[in-house]
């Protein structure tokens, strides 16, 4: 059995609270045994408002799928391009890098 949330619980306390002093101030000089009638039925409404008030089951949400990565995309600006030397056409006369834009 689960326990009650706290929603659950304030508003059937609140119930019990008004409807027992709703009932006592209609009936101020009420005997031992019509006090005792109002308490029960104060309860039962709170017990009924609280059961009123249980959360619904929600499915689960589906799963969402993981988009692919990418690849990282240059810069706008251009990036700066170094060439390995053994991959280099002019390997023996490149001294600085390659800029491309």
């Amino acid at each position: 059995m689960p326990h009650p949330t706290p929603l659950q619980i304030a508003a059937g306390s609140a119930t019990v609270v008004s409807a027992t002093l709703l009932l006592l101030l209609l009936e101020p000089e009420a005997s031992p045994l019509l006090t005792a009638a109002f308490a029960v039925v104060a309860l039962t409404l709170g017990v009924a408002v609280s059961v009123a008030f249980r959360p619904r089951r929600v499915p689960p949400p589906d799963p969402v799928a993981v988009p692919p990565q990418r690849a990282a995309e240059p810069s706008p600006l251009g990036t700066i391009h170094t060439p390995h030397p053994a991959h280099s056409v002019h390997s023996a006369h490149t001294s600085r890098p390659e800029v491309r834009v």
